[in-house]
């Protein structure tokens, strides 16, 4: 998904049209908000964030990409790789990096681990 599951777009679309393109048999599924279902590109699957279908694919699949940080609920099963492309520009202070500002003190830094 892109941008909290707002589009099909940025990085993970990229990935989405090369796959199509070098590997047709894979399966590929997005998973987006219920008001976006129809910017899904045509012959993927989509599925709304935080159905059923959803937490069923999530669990299924052995590869997850996202341009933003996955949901905590998410567990990442033995095997299963999840990849996050990161969005904008690289040129920014993320996770570890941002624990010498006053806002981080509310931050789990654990769970970027």
């Amino acid at each position: 998904s892109s941008y909290w599951s707002r589009s099909v777009s940025c990085n993970p679309a990229a990935i989405d049209a090369e796959l199509a393109r070098l590997a047709p048999h894979v399966r590929r599924v997005w998973a987006v908000r219920p008001d976006r279902m129809d910017s899904v590109p045509r012959g993927v699957r989509a599925v709304p964030l935080g159905s059923r279908d959803f937490w069923t694919v999530a669990a299924r699949a052995k590869y997850l990409v996202n341009n933003v940080n996955f949901s905590d609920r998410l567990v990442k099963r033995p095997g299963q790789i999840h990849l996050q492309t990161h969005h904008g520009t690289p040129l920014k202070r993320m996770g570890l990096d941002q624990r010498e500002y006053p806002i981080s003190t509310s931050m789990n830094f654990a769970d970027l681990l």
